[in-house]
């Protein structure tokens, strides 16, 4: 291989890894937080929530980049295409990082209370991600049509849900309903990651029905979340 492709390649893992690497500890020290304040359960359990789902979101993103054809492009200065999917990796770690500061925090010490749960945060930079793996479907892969007819359709299609799953949860409020509504989301990255395992065109019985549970699982507690919150 070219020395200097390799170097290209390089300067993009490592720069998005560690990147990557910052985001999940955030996580780890915002979860520390929760787990040693003396508040009930019950009354963490949004914020718990919120965190298992940045975690869910970072954790699988870097599987599917660490395995994409596309994941490394060979960085050689800044003025080529190039730089330009190293800056939207870079943006959309930096949106992983607004995910885990929508979480609700302790406040006061201790003994302080968390703030009233909210899921519109969470809503709201999950559909954000998804449209931006539209656009880095669309960058990667313009003019091979049939490749981004094959690929591109998974995040199309969820960040298509993403829209309508914001439109119906940002208004969430209380315990049992934002939980519910962190599960929706949770289950919406998952089947974004179904959806992704095979080509369109290639997906098995076993793929499709994968595909087939979580996205019911993602419309039912998108549902029961609504279903449940006080007028």
């Amino acid at each position: 291989m070219d020395v200097s492709i390799d170097r290209g390649r390089t300067l993009h893992r490592e720069f998005v890894g560690m990147l990557f690497a910052l985001a999940i500890a955030e996580v780890a020290v915002r979860s520390g937080v929760i787990a040693n304040s003396d508040l009930p359960l019950w009354t963490k359990a949004p914020a718990v929530s919120h965190l298992l789902l940045a975690a869910v979101v970072i954790a699988t993103s870097w599987v599917g980049w660490g395995w994409s054809q596309q994941s490394l492009s060979n960085v050689r200065h800044v003025f080529t295409g190039d730089f330009i999917e190293l800056l939207t990796d870079v943006w959309l770690v930096a949106v992983y990082f607004f995910l885990v500061g929508a979480a609700e925090t302790i406040a006061g010490g201790s003994s302080g209370r968390t703030a009233q749960g909210s899921v519109e945060g969470e809503a709201f930079w999950v559909m954000v991600v998804f449209l931006t793996y539209v656009f880095w479907d669309v960058w990667t892969k313009w003019g091979r049509w049939r490749i981004l007819a094959q690929r591109g359709w998974a995040s199309l299609s969820c960040a298509m849900a993403a829209t309508v799953t914001f439109y119906v949860l940002r208004d969430l409020r209380g315990t049992a309903p934002v939980v519910l509504g962190d599960l929706s989301l949770l289950f919406l990255v998952l089947l974004f990651r179904a959806m992704k395992i095979r080509d369109f065109a290639s997906h098995d019985k076993r793929t499709s029905a994968l595909t087939v549970t979580v996205g019911t699982a993602w419309l039912a507690f998108a549902i029961w979340a609504r279903t449940t919150l006080v007028p």
